[in-house]
């Protein structure tokens, strides 16, 4: 049996993942990232790719709510609200 040192081990190669792993390391900590399946890996590539905004004011409301229920209380009211406030703006 391999036995192996590490300050952190992340489970799961796709892009939340691999993502957290490279910040880790960037932050100078020993990494070990596993997949049970080979890369690439996870749900990333059933994602969908795109970007979704309210229209108007009443489906901010309505994004907003599916955002934060989606979220499962990992989600920062207040920054998801800026965000689709922001976005037509800059997706139009």
């Amino acid at each position: 049996m391999h036995s192996r040192s590490v300050d952190l081990l992340i489970l799961g190669a796709g892009v939340a993942g691999v993502y957290a792993a490279l910040a880790a390391e960037a932050e100078g900590a020993r990494v070990l990232l596993l997949s049970k399946d080979p890369l690439p890996s996870g749900s990333t590539p059933w994602a969908q790719g795109g970007v979704a905004f309210p229209l108007d004011d009443e489906d901010l409301e309505a994004h907003l709510q599916d955002t934060l229920r989606a979220g499962r209380g990992l989600v920062e009211e207040g920054v998801a609200r800026s965000i689709l406030e922001e976005a037509p703006r800059h997706l139009e």
